[in-house]
């Protein structure tokens, strides 16, 4: 998938007290405005596997995912590379959250 998304959306997909599982996945060249170009989870959980993230960027946090406080997130198998953020961040920004990353790079 290559796209942008405008300086005031946050992500291309947005949960909220939801469960979100992506799987198989791309994501590259992607612009997050202020944050988290692909995923802003803001309450419940999302699970990423087997997923890259190429290039993208934000200019404030999380230039892949934005993580806000009290929400899980679980990445397995994932790659993130080239990805750049103003602020914190790099690939996964995450505040006061639960984050586990296994078998990714």
């Amino acid at each position: 998938m290559t796209a942008a998304v405008s300086a005031d959306a946050k992500a291309l997909l947005s949960i909220t007290g939801s469960n979100l599982v992506i799987s198989g996945s791309a994501f590259a060249n992607l612009d997050g405005g202020r944050g988290g170009s692909v995923l802003s989870i803001s309450g419940g959980s999302a699970q990423l596997q087997d997923t890259t993230f190429t290039a993208c960027s934000a200019a404030g946090n999380g230039s892949a995912v934005l993580q806000a406080s009290g929400t899980t997130l679980t990445v397995s198998g994932s790659s993130f590379s080239n990805n750049y953020a103003d602020y914190q961040g790099g690939a996964i920004s995450a505040t006061r959250s639960a984050l586990r990353i296994t078998g990714s790079r």
